[in-house]
């Protein structure tokens, strides 16, 4: 990763990505990430009239408009119009985070220091886990299927953004060569298992084997094959150890929604609930849905303290019927198609590679958690863009030459 001269810009993204990590699963926390990310609008419209002469550009934008589109079309019709006021308004806030962000790289700078933010905001969370609790109470917690980290951070939160950090050092790591990252992605990978969020569990094994996988695979298929293989091996040893037993059974007793001391029988039963009956609601609504939001009508009295359906489908589903469910996956359909093509025509690139990665692992997670709304998920998107956006405009001057 070519790190180039770095900007204010550049520093107050990394610190709006941290924020969002640190201060976003709490309200009275909230405030502090908005704050940033004002300041952050700031400069990128000073930045727009410096760079670009005011011209701001909204190519890719496109592909967010169905979803926008369909969430302000529905509000009329929604089970809780207000509720589906504020998912539009949370959209078009994430929408204008995506062009800010697309702006600010898609001409010059390094888009890399959006990775930089997601490694940085992940081992500050890791830390303060490690220096909360120690590494022989994270260890024990671990051996009696005790989940860590709630003192600091919602758990699944916390699972998910150390595991976005694990993955962003391990490519750095083995696809950049900095081999000290090998040390900070076994570090957050700790800290990830240690908070048994099931979703970053399963994206951490998957993602990581993948990442080995996709090494030089076109050129040594066999040394590829042979990587995999021990990686699986390893994981499969790791997850033996007794320390990580209780984590594996948990895993295992929440997939099969197996009532045991380590499934947590309460929340996996009522989630498997809350998206069995937000599919009985996209039966009876299956065009538009109830409105986005409306989920949270869906889901009281069965458990009161969730206002969604821990699950992206089925919540899309129910919400946005199937045309918000085909408004939102198209942008992973599109990106998943360039990609697919540029390869095809300009070979495989370290970060295309990246951005299958960190697109598999949030599908993945939207099994688990509802992100279609999330800040980080857009982040994503806008890293995944410009990677294509800035591979496809060099091979372009490459080719004029």
């Amino acid at each position: 990763m070519t790190i180039k001269r770095i900007r204010i810009i550049d520093i107050v993204l990394i610190a709006y990505i941290i924020s969002v990590f640190l201060f976003t699963a709490e309200l009275d926390e909230i405030y502090i990430s908005n704050i940033v990310f004002v300041i952050y609008g700031i400069l990128v419209f000073f930045n727009i009239f410096q760079s670009n002469h005011g011209k701001i550009t909204l190519k890719n934008t496109q592909f967010f408009l169905p979803i926008f589109l369909l969430a302000v079309v529905t509000i009329p019709i929604a089970i809780n119009s207000s509720l589906a006021v504020e998912k539009a308004q949370t959209l078009a806030l994430l929408i204008i985070l995506f062009i800010m962000i697309y702006n600010t790289y898609h001409t010059e700078g390094n888009y890399n220091y959006i990775l930089i933010g997601f490694l940085i905001g992940g081992t500050i969370l890791s830390v303060r886990v490690v220096s909360l609790y120690g590494i022989a109470l994270i260890g024990n917690s671990m051996s009696i299927g005790m989940r860590v980290g709630r003192d600091i951070l919602q758990l699944t939160y916390l699972g998910r953004y150390t595991y976005i950090a694990a993955i962003v050092a391990l490519y750095l790591a083995y696809y950049k060569g900095k081999r000290i990252m090998f040390v900070l992605y076994a570090f957050c990978g700790f800290i990830c298992v240690s908070s048994e969020s099931r979703q970053s569990l399963i994206t951490l094994i998957v993602v990581t084997t993948l990442l080995f996988l996709w090494k030089d695979f076109s050129k040594k298929k066999i040394y590829s094959l042979i990587r995999v293989m021990i990686v699986i091996a390893i994981v499969i040893s790791l997850f033996r150890l007794p320390v990580l037993q209780a984590v594996t059974r948990r895993l295992i007793d929440g997939l099969t929604l197996q009532q045991t001391q380590y499934a947590g029988s309460f929340s996996d039963v009522k989630r498997i609930e809350m998206i069995r009956q937000g599919l009985i609601v996209f039966i009876h609504n299956p065009i538009f849905g109830i409105g986005l939001g409306g989920a949270r009508e869906v889901v009281t009295g069965i458990i009161s303290e969730y206002k969604y359906l821990h699950n992206n489908y089925a919540e899309l589903l129910c919400c946005g019927g199937i045309l918000g469910f085909i408004a939102y996956y198209s942008i992973y359909v599109v990106l998943f198609k360039r990609v697919r093509k540029t390869i095809i025509l300009k070979g495989k690139n370290d970060e295309l590679v990246l951005s299958i990665a960190l697109l598999l692992g949030q599908l993945i997670s939207d099994m688990f958690a509802v992100n279609y709304y999330g800040k980080i998920q857009y982040i994503i998107f806008a890293y995944c863009f410009l990677s294509l956006s800035r591979r496809e405009s060099v091979d372009v001057s490459i080719e004029g030459e």
